[in-house]
């Protein structure tokens, strides 16, 4: 979760034409970095189908702000309970207070209209403040309670208990905006839509409360936290994770959105990949629990 310098673009904004590198879908050794990602309109094209389609079934995904400070996040089970990253609220390491529910507000794209939604509340999270020590890597969402719930929109559905990713499984990653992604307006200002990308699970590590984090050859950035990582069906789609992080720094996204560039790299599980938090263990008991409320 980084500095406000965008609001998520709404549909109307989510032109074709303004990326400078419009690559292939992932290939079998991926480069994360390169454009897998696309506006909503460009993987439309893509897939041949209208934008419209796309947007309606990607919907639940939108941004969190809380003052000047922004993550991703969904409509998970509910429409009015929504999915995001625990350090959108606290600090993972000093457990410091970074935002209360009260100054945030969750902006979604409904057709061609951004629509706000205060937070009510948190009603779980995975970090145990004040016990930072405990706090791993599976252990990064907060369930957030809406005040109102958001109408003509489908959440995501929850994974049933068992359900498990596997290896080299086939997903869709979606953010409500990513640092490093960016379309132009006519009069030359960057605009950060919200992205979509197909992509693979790679490594699955366990840890805490019964939870897992995947490591993926999925993009992402700075604003992607608490992004989308679903498992596509006929039926509806079902997160599965949610975005925790890169090893790539602020200080390397910075240098790369100046020159107007993506930081590349051949994926690796070591050290170039993107961590999403499984929908597993407590957080799915938390997130059942907060929907059947």
């Amino acid at each position: 979760m980084n500095t406000l310098i965008v609001i998520l673009a709404i549909a109307v904004l989510l032109g074709n034409s303004a990326l400078a590198f419009d690559k292939s879908s992932v290939q079998q050794i991926a480069v994360i970095g390169e454009a897998g990602r696309y506006t909503f309109q460009q993987y439309a094209a893509r897939k041949g189908l209208s934008a419209s389609v796309i947007a309606n079934r990607y919907a639940s995904t939108g941004i969190i702000v809380c003052g000047n400070m922004q993550a991703s996040a969904q409509l998970t089970g509910a429409s009015n309970i929504i999915t995001t990253s625990a350090h959108v609220f606290e600090d993972e390491k000093t457990c410091t207070v970074v935002a209360t529910p009260s100054e945030c507000v969750f902006k979604i794209s409904v057709g061609t209209k951004l629509l706000n939604y205060k937070v009510a509340a948190r009603a779980a999270t995975g970090f145990t403040c004040p016990n930072n020590a405990e706090i791993k890597a599976g252990d990064d969402w907060a369930i957030v309670r809406l005040e109102k719930s958001v109408q003509g929109v489908t959440p995501y559905k929850l994974p049933s208990e068992g359900s498990v990713l596997e290896p080299d499984e086939k997903v869709v990653a979606v953010a409500g905006a990513s640092y490093d992604f960016f379309v132009t307006d006519r009069s030359r200002n960057k605009i950060f839509p919200r992205t979509i990308e197909d992509c693979r699970v790679s490594d699955i590590r366990w840890v805490s409360g019964n939870g897992a984090f995947v490591k993926t050859d999925c993009d992402g950035s700075l604003y992607s936290s608490g992004g989308s990582l679903l498992r596509p069906l006929h039926d509806g789609d079902v997160l599965i994770g949610i975005f925790k992080g890169t090893p790539e720094s602020r200080e390397m996204a910075d240098e790369a959105l100046k020159e107007n560039r993506f930081n590349q790299r051949i994926y690796n599980v070591r050290d170039w990949y993107s961590i999403y938090v499984s929908v597993a263990g407590r957080f799915l008991k938390s997130l059942e629990s907060a929907v059947r409320y």
